[in-house]
């Protein structure tokens, strides 16, 4: 769901200074036109929403946007950590969805706000896109095995 929606274009390293400008940076590698635009167009109390610091200096921009086709996402690792309000980021991953599937848009906002915070510390330590994306993949794939959070009531009994 999440590795499969990453490439390494779409994955960026030592990110520096303040979270807006490194949305700029992130939305440079992105195919959707003035995103990074989109994500500044909010007035300051929205952007905080819309900017969702998840804790761990995880901070997971997103939006919804109208006739786009797929969900897009771009993911920046900034070990030094960015600025943001009282927060240092330093796991950024911006979220673009069809404005059409606000059910889409939640569950990728839930699926990475678990799965993220799991495995902040590998990431962090990753200098190759082509791991990250399997940490990730890895990681996606352990959360798929079911325990009793996930169990279906059928399976339970």
């Amino acid at each position: 769901m999440i590795a499969e929606r990453l490439n390494s274009a779409k994955i960026a390293f030592g990110l520096k200074g303040e979270l807006a400008g490194a949305i700029d940076e992130l939305s440079a590698h992105s195919q959707i036109p003035e995103l990074g635009a989109q994500f500044h167009a909010y007035p300051a109390e929205e952007k905080n929403q819309r900017y969702s610091y998840i804790g761990d200096g995880i901070a997971m921009p997103h939006l919804r946007i109208d006739n786009l086709a797929d969900p897009e996402l771009i993911l920046g690792l900034a070990p030094d950590g960015l600025v943001f309000n009282d927060h240092k980021v330093k796991i950024v991953l911006l979220l673009a969805t069809p404005a059409e599937r606000p059910a889409e848009h939640l569950q990728l906002l839930q699926r990475i706000a678990s799965l993220l915070p799991a495995i902040r510390e590998e990431l962090l330590k990753q200098r190759r896109a082509e791991e990250v994306i399997k940490i990730i993949a890895r990681a996606e794939q352990q959360s798929a095995l079911p325990t009793y959070i996930n169990l279906t009531q059928e399976q339970i009994g």
